[in-house]
């Protein structure tokens, strides 16, 4: 069931999925804990720190759709307990520890990303798939302790920072 005006964006097991036209507080302050999936449709810009004071609101979120959001800016998802996927389809910048301590974070769809700064995505152990055809620029310790990712590949890496993967115990290839 989607609640809102827009079309499924496809999250698999068919909950409800609650639209956003934007990312307002009192639009937030709203969302029950029964629902795991939202799609905001209109939102460009995940601000510093923008979903800290939801985390309370949002602590059983699984999924997150972003299909205008440019840019999840320093701190911008961390620490949400329960996100397991984002899709984040034109984001070109994912900034400093902006899904930090995502524990649960095991897919993150990112094809227009150019620049991943650091970590972006520091302790995400539960990270097993990222996608990143375009990414240019990776920062420090960008996905340190990202213990379950097993594969990267990277065909546009121009740079990759000190420590990028140090604690990715299960990393076996990284293409570029």
């Amino acid at each position: 069931v989607l609640v809102g005006e827009d079309e499924n964006p496809s999250f698999e097991d068919g909950e409800t999925i609650y639209f956003l036209a934007d990312c307002r507080h009192r639009d937030i302050g709203s969302v029950s804990e029964r629902v795991k999936h939202v799609l905001i449709e209109h939102a460009q810009i995940i601000e510093e720190s923008g979903f800290f004071a939801c985390n309370r609101h949002y602590r059983f979120l699984n999924s997150l759709w972003l299909p205008k959001c440019s840019e999840v800016r320093d701190g911008g998802l961390n620490n949400s307990p329960s996100l397991s996927r984002t899709v984040l389809p034109v984001a070109t910048l994912i900034g400093a520890c902006a899904f930090g301590g995502c524990g649960s974070l095991k897919t993150v769809i990112l094809p227009a990303v150019k620049e991943i700064d650091f970590g972006a995505f520091l302790v995400c152990r539960s990270l097993t798939m990222i996608s990143l055809s375009a990414v240019k620029l990776i920062g420090h310790a960008a996905f340190k302790n990202c213990e379950s990712l097993t594969t990267i590949a990277l065909p546009a890496a121009s740079r990759i920072g000190d420590c990028a993967f140090e604690g990715c115990e299960s990393l076996a290839t990284i293409s570029l």
